[in-house]
Parts: C-alpha cells; sequence; structure tokens
C-alpha cells in the first residue's frame, strides 16, 4: 500500500506519544502514556533519541510495503526526564533555527536515524515528516539528501536553504539542483497558525482552510482537519513531482 496523506500527517502526530510530554497540545498530556504511537496498520520498525539535543524520531512501515516513513518529532515538554530535557533543548534549536547561527545538532542526529533506516530497510523508499520544529528539520535533511517530505505547520527553513540578508545559505545545496529537490517537498499549513507563515516555505505549500476553533498550531487538529479533506487517502506520490 503507498504512503497517503493522513498517514504522514498521523505519523508527525504519534512520534510525540514515545514520552508523556505532547509539546503543543498539553490535553493530551495525561493519556500519553497509552495513546497510539504509529498510524493505524504501521508498525514501529526502531526509534532513536539523543535527550542531550532533544531529538526523537521514529520509523514506521506497513508490512510487504516498499515504502517507509521517517517522522521527526517536533518541539516537546512533560513530567518525563525525556520530556524535561527535550523541552529545554529543543527551545535552543528552535532559537538557531531562526537565526542561523549553527546547524542544530538534532539534524545530525535525524540523518543518523535515516541511515540507521536505510541499511535495515534496503531498497524501501523513504519519506520524511515531522510537525512544527519536526518538519523543519524533516526539510533541511529532505533538501540535503534528495528525499521526499511532508512537513506540517513547520516554521521555515528558506533562510538556511537559500541564504538571507545577513547569512548565506547554511544548507548547501547547488542552486540547479534545488528546483527539483523543491517539488518533492510538502508543507500543509492549517490556518491560524502563526508558526508557518513567517516567510516562503521550501517547497510546494497546501493551505488548509479552517475556523478560528478548528485551525492553529496543534498536530490535533491538523490531523482531524486532513482526516474531513480529499487528501486524507491520496497517496503522498501523487502530489509531488
Amino acid at each position: 500500500m503507498p504512503v497517503n496523506i493522513l498517514d504522514l500527517a498521523v505519523a508527525a502526530n504519534t512520534v510525540y506519544n514515545f514520552q508523556k510530554g505532547r509539546g503543543n497540545d498539553a490535553a493530551a498530556f495525561n493519556k500519553a502514556d497509552g495513546a497510539r504511537r504509529s498510524p493505524p496498520g504501521f508498525q514501529v520498525i526502531f526509534t532513536h533519541e539523543d535527550i542531550d539535543v532533544g531529538f526523537f524520531g521514529a520509523v514506521y512501515q506497513e508490512k510487504h510495503s516498499d515504502q517507509y516513513i521517517i517522522a521527526y518529532r517536533g518541539t516537546a515538554v512533560g513530567s518525563s526526564t525525556s520530556g524535561q530535557m527535550a523541552g529545554t533543548k529543543n527551545l535552543k534549536t528552535d532559537i538557531a533555527l531562526y537565526t542561523i547561527e549553527s546547524l542544530p545538532a538534532g539534524i545530525r542526529a535525524a540523518h543518523l536515524l535515516l541511515e540507521q533506516a536505510k541499511m535495515l530497510l534496503g531498497a524501501a523508499r523513504p519519506i520524511l515528516c515531522g510537525h512544527s520544529l519536526g518538519g523543519a528539520i524533516a526539510t533541511i535533511v529532505a533538501v540535503e539528501t534528495a528525499l521526499p517530505c511532508c512537513a506540517f505547520n513547520a516554521p521555515t527553513v528558506s533562510k538556511m536553504v537559500r541564504g538571507g540578508i545577513i547569512h548565506g545559505p547554511y544548507v548547501r545545496v547547488p542552486t540547479e539542483d534545488l528546483a527539483s529537490i523543491e517539488k518533492q517537498i510538502i508543507n500543509f499549513n492549517l490556518q491560524w497558525d502563526p508558526i508557518s507563515k513567517s516567510s516562503k516555505a521550501v517547497g510546494k505549500v497546501i493551505k488548509l482552510p479552517a475556523t478560528l476553533s478548528t485551525g492553529g498550531h496543534s498536530q490535533d487538529k491538523v490531523v482531524a482537519n486532513i482526516k474531513s479533506s480529499k487528501y486524507a487517502s491520496m497517496p503522498f506520490f501523487s502530489l509531488v513531482g
């Protein structure tokens, strides 16, 4: 079965559920221990965490599928040790993304997870995804590796990729290659989200309409929106290229 958009949205959400902190979804804090940890029909192949840099990611695959998902967690806080570490470190990483002072250590951890997945799953095709900071990390890794990516309510990494007034591009990609790479990157931005609309995105942008009460930054709300949209059962690769 091909990976569809709802699979990716759910993966970007369930990757928060491996520890109590839910970051943007404080109401889900108490139930996170028993929450779903993978999209329906998918297995958790393995995970990778680096609490020193606030990184967590998971690899998901359906049985007999030639595609798999790598989901990177966004900013997470909570009462568990992992959650506390992640919350503090992710805040620093958020700042680093916006000021472009240094390449976040979380990106190196994200590359490590990708390499581990390639070694284990061989010729199967990965799709990177993430919500918020996780989506930004997924986008950077996708640009650096020319892999497909689906980001949800992610802050822009355009200055890291294209360069800005003060800084040059941090991600070293030949300009002539960037256009073809961006064709494989999709950003789903929910209306009323203040994070994803800050400036030009890397890749294609699909805006999800919502009311003030159903919109915002939460990935729970993104999942609910996509479930009722035409994108729910749409294969990811039908939207790229």
